[in-house]
């Protein structure tokens, strides 16, 4: 029963971090050969939002961070980084920048298994 629980509050969470957008441009994040991890450094519009997608198996452990000035660039569900089991096939996470003007951001990720 806590599992299906657990499983259940973790879907809950991925639902507001995963997923696309139409206004929401897409990039796949690729790991280096024999890697878990990929960092991500670039620059977000004001207001604006990006989903990266990556590759898993079903039930791997995703760690994901965004750090951005002020704060303003974040996951869909309004929190700075998560962890849970992953979906089989491609998932997605989307972060938005909530502030008015552009902000650089950094985005960190690892699968493992």
């Amino acid at each position: 029963m806590n599992k299906l629980l657990m499983t259940a509050a973790v879907l809950l969470v991925f639902i507001g971090v995963f997923g696309t957008a139409a206004n929401s441009q897409t990039r796949r994040v690729r790991f280096a050969r024999g890697r878990t991890s990929q960092t991500i450094s670039s620059v977000l519009p004001a207001r604006g939002s990006l989903t990266f997608a990556l590759f898993a198996k079903s039930d791997q452990v995703m760690t994901a961070a965004v750090t951005s000035p002020k704060t303003c660039v974040k996951f869909a569900n309004a929190q700075t980084s998560f962890t849970g089991a992953t979906g089989s096939g491609d998932n997605f996470v989307k972060i938005e920048n909530t502030c008015r003007t552009r902000s650089p951001y950094t985005f960190v990720v690892s699968i493992n298994y």
